[in-house]
């Protein structure tokens, strides 16, 4: 997502200097992905291009509302996944974007992508937290953008992906040990970055045979 890879580019040149390999896989087509990386800034060489998400299904990844259910408007599928049916915590994430969350500190990234009013304005509210209504402005200002770039951006040609949710994996590839894994619930409920980060970059990993962080769209 636009917001995911909003918090991960900072982070970029941390997880590169340890030797860690970030992967991006979305969904879609090559096409897809470069114009993804031309509206968020993220480096096209981290990012592959899933077609049929092939990989998300060998990964267990959950596939979204009534994948199955066949006769239903994948778009109308995705509308209901937005309301939270069968995309539990969803809401919760919509709501905390606008009350604001004093558990999480997003200024350092968020300040970098708000172009629709100054970032300083969310200082009035206090610091070091996320502050109410900052989460829903970078949100805000990503819809803008995908609105109309959708079928640039989206995978028009199997519009029952739409659903379909991602996660978050971080390998040591030199012991094949999975080091952190988290798998979206619903939308906006991706992992949570630093944490994730974290893991790629802990000691025990740091050795001359690096890990992969391999990350979703």
């Amino acid at each position: 997502s636009f917001e995911y890879v909003q918090r991960l580019v900072g982070n970029l040149s941390q997880l590169e200097a340890s030797g860690a390999r970030v992967i991006v896989v979305g969904i879609g087509s090559p096409a897809n992905a470069r114009a993804f990386c031309a509206e968020t800034s993220f480096p096209v060489e981290y990012v592959y291009a899933d077609p049929d998400a092939a990989c998300y299904r060998a990964l267990g990844m959950y596939q979204g509302f009534a994948r199955d259910v066949n006769g239903v408007n994948p778009y109308a599928k995705l509308l209901a996944m937005l309301a939270g049916i069968g995309s539990p915590g969803t809401l919760q994430a919509v709501l905390r974007g606008y009350i604001g969350d004093r558990r999480k500190k997003i200024d350092t990234w968020a300040a970098q992508v708000i172009r629709l009013v100054d970032p300083e304005l969310f200082n009035i509210l206090g610091k070091d937290y996320s502050r109410p209504f900052e989460l829903a402005t970078v949100r805000l200002q990503n819809m803008i953008s995908i609105i109309p770039r959708w079928n640039d951006l989206a995978p028009v040609d199997t519009p029952e992906l739409l659903t379909q949710q991602g996660g978050t994996l971080v390998f040591d590839c030199a012991e094949a040990r999975v080091l952190f894994a988290h798998r979206d619930s619903g939308i906006l409920c991706y992992a949570d970055v630093e944490e994730a980060v974290a893991a790629a970059l802990q000691p025990a990993r740091l050795k001359p045979a690096a890990s992969d962080i391999a990350l979703h769209d």
